[in-house]
């Protein structure tokens, strides 16, 4: 069988197309249909970015679907999760941050992910700048879309001797409260276009090594009150703190008015803006906060009475006020005239979340008998607020207090906690699992549909149907072979940028008869790398040469990591993934050729085949040895060639010998030629034309 797939690997090699099963295989190799009588609940927190969202278990795992621009649901590629059918439950797989870890707590911004772990640690994925640990400086990608990225390959925010005790994300920066055993101190990093990390600058931090001072990244000068840190919440552009006091400070983009202080002055971007000169958010007299949010341009603050005051930007409502003016960007706004939201009469918010234009309370009415309820406000457009329609809330007279409907569930189902994103929300449940709604792009809501859920009737309540997360449920495993069952095949195009794309191509078999390609992108300059894993594509760029390409060759060791060959006019280079990241050695000029091909042997020693008009040079890096060091390639010999060698491929056979094969052109005559080596093929003598 493995035969018959690289066959038909190698069929394909002349186009980037590659062949992949349609749904009727033999019955006994079909897709296992979903286990909807498995334990699907299992869930201890949830969280949302803009466009994702990740489940944490009881057991400390953690899963992660919707949009995967950037890798930041953590799966080795870019694809969407939850907008299909067999792409949750059991088939979404538990995130992977190295051996003996579990999650603590998880934060998402737009396009990345963070994570707190059970040894005090922050790992981050996604897009490079977000990251917090210099593993991706400018223009190199992200981290988690692409092979062998995830597990001990996702670096640590680089936090030094602190131990991170709590993570927020904001749109482009995330934050860790960190403690020293003695005080709390806050550290941010991202982007910083408006002070939002509060240094004093506009500096993005964390993206290249030289951000860090003494290996850590710097922390944000807060005002010396002599409290500890409470909470620390982010919104698009700006961060809020809460100290244990009850005493609240944002910084960052105030263009809506969105930190609280009565004006629209950004804070944080110049000197002299943070410390002691920070200014505290003027709450109403004999008040204090004993939770905060922060969401796009809008900040809100449980008070220790349990009303709700939010301030910044009003469009849609999203401030409860019946309205859409902002709030708090004028001295008149703020103290005893701060808005306060009206959720209804009796009632008091337990918790409180901001998303973007949308906000949603959980409220308890006294009564311990009853159950907490929750009520959605501001943009309505895709039925995030769930109630059965599109209409916005709070934008107009008659919309808020005990007019705003309540949230269905559905029977004996009510929020435990409630989250929002982009136009969609998540409630964690009293039966431990989760219930979405609102916009199904990119899977966001994990219903495993792309549509609005919501946003008519019949949609909510007992309608609404709970995402399958399966947590206490083994993955199902999805081995490639099955994919290759079957017959007839469908053609699955990768990379359609242009015609010339894949004009060079590599195809072979991972350990796991996964497929995997390397090719060359449209301009011929740039090589690519692709592989089939748990049912999906993920491509990547390898590197940009910016010389002509003229051959690539691929090849798998019994551990999953490539090994790629290529060879340009000057010299061949060979590439690797090294701590998830590519990584070359140029190799001598000496072995430059018109085509490369590369094999690894019994005993785990790489072989580099370059060919040229006049021989096949056999290049050899032994399995104990640094490939990407080039000193250690060294030359076993070389085959002649008469006249005009081209066509060169290379294989194993199932006893272990090395094949060669290529075209000789002599005199006009195009003639196979071939040499094998069965011994110790480290030595020129062990290799035989074979005729």
């Amino acid at each position: 069988m493995r035969a018959l797939i690289l066959v038909l690997l190698l069929l394909a090699s002349t186009q980037l197309i590659l062949l992949t099963a349609r749904d009727y295989a033999p019955q006994e190799l079909e897709v296992l249909p979903q286990r909807y009588d498995a334990d699907n609940s299992g869930v201890a927190s949830i969280a949302l970015g803009e466009t994702h969202a990740c489940a944490i278990g009881t057991d400390s795992q953690m899963k992660c679907w919707g949009d995967g621009t950037y890798g930041k649901t953590g799966h080795e590629n870019d694809a969407d999760y939850g907008d299909e059918g067999g792409e949750m439950g059991r088939y979404l797989l538990f995130t992977d941050v190295g051996v003996g870890l579990t999650f603590s707590d998880v934060a998402l911004g737009l396009d990345f992910t963070c994570a707190l772990l059970n040894d005090a640690s922050v790992k981050c994925w996604g897009e490079n700048e977000h990251l917090g640990s210099s593993a991706g400086a400018s223009d190199t990608g992200a981290k988690g879309d692409g092979y062998l990225e995830m597990g001990d390959n996702v670096e640590v925010v680089a936090l030094g001797y602190w131990n991170a005790t709590a993570i927020a994300g904001g749109s482009h920066h995330a934050c860790a409260i960190v403690n020293d055993g003695a005080s709390d101190s806050l550290v941010c990093w991202g982007q910083n276009g408006f002070g939002q990390l509060g240094l004093g600058s506009t500096d993005t931090i964390g993206d290249t090594d030289a951000d860090l001072v003494s290996g850590e990244l710097p922390h944000v000068d807060l005002p010396d009150r002599g409290e500890g840190l409470t909470q620390v919440a982010l919104g698009n552009s700006h961060t809020c703190v809460l100290w244990d006091d009850g005493k609240m400070a944002c910084w960052g983009d105030n263009s809506e008015g969105q930190l609280g202080v009565g004006s629209t002055d950004d804070i944080g971007d110049e000197a002299e803006e943070m410390g002691d000169d920070l200014v505290l958010v003027d709450l109403p007299a004999g008040r204090t906060a004993t939770a905060i949010e922060a969401g796009e341009d809008m900040t809100c603050a449980i008070l220790d009475d349990g009303s709700l005051a939010c301030w910044g930007n009003g469009a849609d409502g999203r401030l409860g006020n019946e309205g859409i003016s902002n709030e708090g960007d004028d001295p008149s706004e703020l103290g005893d005239d701060l808005n306060i939201v009206d959720l209804g009469s009796g009632l008091s918010v337990v918790a409180v979340e901001v998303g973007a234009a949308t906000s949603c309370a959980i409220l308890d009415d006294g009564d311990s008998e009853t159950a907490d309820t929750v009520k959605c406000w501001g943009l309505g457009d895709f039925g995030q607020l769930g109630t059965g329609n599109g209409n916005s809330m709070g934008d107009n007279q008659y919309e808020m207090g005990d007019y705003l409907e309540t949230l269905d569930l559905g029977s004996d189902i009510h929020a435990t906690a409630v989250e929002v994103g982009d136009a969609f929300a998540c409630a964690m449940t009293n039966t431990s699992m989760v219930k979405c709604w609102g916009s199904g792009a990119d899977g966001r809501t994990g219903l495993e549909k792309s549509g609005a859920t919501g946003d008519e009737s019949g949609e909510m309540g007992d309608d609404l149907a709970f995402v399958q997360l399966f947590m206490p449920e083994p993955t199902l495993d999805q081995p490639c072979d099955v994919e290759a069952e079957g017959d007839p095949l469908d053609a699955t195009s990768l990379d359609s940028v242009s015609s010339y794309v894949g004009n060079k191509t590599a195809t072979t078999l991972t350990s796991e008869s996964c497929a995997g390609i390397v090719y060359v992108d449209d301009t011929n300059q740039a090589p690519k790398f692709g592989v089939y894993k748990a049912g999906k594509w993920a491509l990547e760029n390898i590197d940009d040469l910016a010389v002509d390409i003229h051959d690539v060759a691929l090849t798998f060791d019994s551990n999953g990591l490539p090994h790629i060959a290529i060879m340009l006019d000057a010299e061949p280079h060979y590439y690797t993934k090294v701590d998830g990241e590519w990584t070359d050695a140029s190799l001598s000029a000496s072995w430059a050729g018109t085509a490369i091909d590369i094999e690894i042997d019994g005993t785990g020693d790489l072989f580099i085949f370059a060919l040229d008009s006049t021989d096949v040079a056999i290049v050899r890096c032994t399995a104990a040895s640094d490939c990407t060091d080039p000193a250690n390639w060294a030359e076993v010999g070389t085959i002649a060639v008469t006249s005009g060698g081209y066509g060169l491929d290379s294989d194993i056979a199932f006893d272990g010998t090395l094949w060669i094969a290529y075209v000789d052109s002599t005199e006009g005559d195009h003639e196979v030629e071939l040499s094998a080596c069965s011994g110790t093929c480290g030595t020129i003598g062990n290799w035989q034309q074979v005729t």
